[in-house]
């Protein structure tokens, strides 16, 4: 979107819009998207900027009057030389200041360098028209006195022909004196303005000397114009070279965090893994569990029937104990006695001694059962299987009852349990105090092995760990629960053995 609006009065801007081929809109309110439109109504500085803040994207062209045009106009309304030179002023400097701004939206020029519109910038057509000029007055001669006599004005007035497009060659402004002489009627004007003039010259001599006195204070203001516009490029890069770096830097940032999420996506899938294996052991743990409360059952049921064995086993042998004490009285008393007795009485010790015999071997297969039983809840007990899934036990039994602090021990040993690096067979039979103990191994090694340098398998030395990385010894977190959860993803490594077989694959 570009605007052609202009802050010089209205009566001036209507004879000038003619000569501009663009779609006109009456007010600000109805401006369009079109390409390129002129604003019809004349604006004030401070409406200029509401446009500029009102159309962020839109570059506009200013059309501004000729400072001796505007003070001549001014003089000529009653106005006093200091009322129209501060009015002028006060103008000149809001424009500026606006331009300084949004310098690469706004361009400024004078409407009253007329012969020179063909350096406008290109969306701005003309027509074929004759340019309207405005007509030089005495009040021009002396506008333009006025600037000279004023070194504050006068260095204003270069810093908006430097702020404006070229379009006139000269910086001064030409008055036509021929036309000003033209409007003089009588010769006591003539004889006036004569006067006047000669006053004028002698101002403007004395103007001539200030204005000299002024220059290089102009010189010196141009110079440093132009080392604020070389320092605003230079920032401009910088800033595009700073906005370039954090494109790159965003592009790097979403690339991370797209890799962050893969692996997330990555650890959530074993995590699912992990729980659907732990179902699956628990499910094996309780069928493990029944077969065992069975085996119980039996053993329990074979104990009762081996007690009830031995108990008739004894009661057997004091029966045959009293019999034999009989019989060698029975012999001793009575020598004499009928054969026919004696072999009743061997039949019925030979009886008591088969239903002895019978006895015996009942007890020694109920024995024999027993030993079956107590290996078999041995070998259970003692199987991996059911050492590992200890932590599930305890938390089914005690999942009512069972503080933080033991959720999250219980947590950590489920956790390093599934790892490759805690080897619960080769942990017991590492340290015989710990299987004798009957205490689970892996919260054993999180309460109680770690802090006495005991290694939780053959892949993981735990005082290594801690000596090679003192932020993880000062931290206080367990050795292998630190490089599950996090040194494996910062690529430390788990013993010395591990970091030397790394070290030679990688030479």
């Amino acid at each position: 979107m570009k605007v052609l609006v202009t802050v010089a009065p209205q009566a001036l801007w209507h004879s000038c819009m003619a000569q501009f081929a663009l779609l006109t809109a009456k007010t600000a309110a109805l401006l369009t998207d079109a390409e390129a439109q002129l604003l019809e109504q004349s604006q004030t500085p401070a409406q200029l900027a509401t446009l500029l803040n009102q159309y962020p994207q839109a570059e506009f062209a200013v059309a501004y009057e000729a400072p001796e045009v505007m003070l001549g106009r001014l003089l000529a309304a009653g106005n006093t030389p200091e009322e129209a030179a501060q009015q002028w002023f006060e103008q000149t400097e809001a424009l500026l200041q606006l331009q300084q701004q949004q310098r690469r939206r706004v361009k400024l020029f004078s409407l009253s360098a007329a012969a020179h519109f063909a350096a406008l910038p290109d969306w701005i057509t003309l027509q074929a028209k004759a340019v309207p000029v405005v007509a030089d007055t005495v009040y021009t001669l002396l506008a333009a006195q006025l600037l000279r006599q004023l070194p504050q004005h006068g260095a204003l007035q270069q810093r908006l022909f430097a702020s404006s497009l070229p379009l006139n060659e000269y910086s001064d402004y030409q008055v036509n004196l021929a036309g000003v002489l033209q409007q003089i009627s009588d010769k006591t004007e003539v004889e006036h303005l004569t006067q006047a003039h000669s006053q004028s010259l002698q101002q403007l001599q004395n103007a001539n000397a200030q204005l000299s006195a002024s220059n290089d204070e102009r010189d010196l203001l141009l110079s440093q114009l132009l080392q604020v516009q070389e320092e605003l490029e230079q920032l401009f890069q910088k800033k595009t070279a700073v906005k370039q770096q954090y494109a790159r830097l965003q592009d790097s940032y979403q690339n991370d965090v797209k890799h962050l999420t893969a692996q997330l996506d990555n650890g959530q899938s074993k995590v699912q893994a992990t729980s659907k294996q732990l179902s699956s052991l628990q499910a094996e743990l309780e069928r493990i569990t029944q077969a065992h409360n069975l085996n119980l059952q039996e053993l329990n049921a074979a104990s009762d029937e081996r007690d009830l064995l031995l108990q008739q086993l004894l009661r057997v042998q004091e029966e045959l104990e009293q019999y034999y004490l009989k019989w060698q009285q029975a012999e001793q008393k009575a020598s004499h006695t009928d054969t026919a007795r004696d072999k009743q009485q061997q039949r019925e010790l030979a009886k008591l001694e088969g239903q002895l015999r019978k006895t015996k071997a009942r007890a020694a297969g109920a024995e024999h059962q027993l030993q079956l039983l107590q290996q078999e809840l041995g070998a259970v007990k003692n199987s991996t299987l059911w050492k590992s899934g200890a932590p599930v036990r305890v938390l089914k039994r005690l999942v009512t009852k069972t503080d933080k602090a033991k959720e999250k021990l219980q947590q950590e040993a489920a956790l390093i349990i599934t790892s490759e690096y805690f080897d619960i067979d080769w942990y017991l039979a590492r340290y015989p105090d710990v299987a004798a103990g009957n205490i689970n191994p892996a919260e054993h090694y999180l309460k109680f092995g770690a802090s006495e340098g005991r290694m939780p398998g053959p892949l993981f030395d735990g005082d290594w760990y801690l000596q090679r990385y003192p932020d993880v010894a000062t931290s206080g977190v367990n050795p292998l629960l630190h490089f599950i959860k996090f040194g494996q993803l910062e690529g430390r490594s788990a013993s010395p053995k591990l970091l030397a077989d790394h070290s030679t694959r990688e030479d």
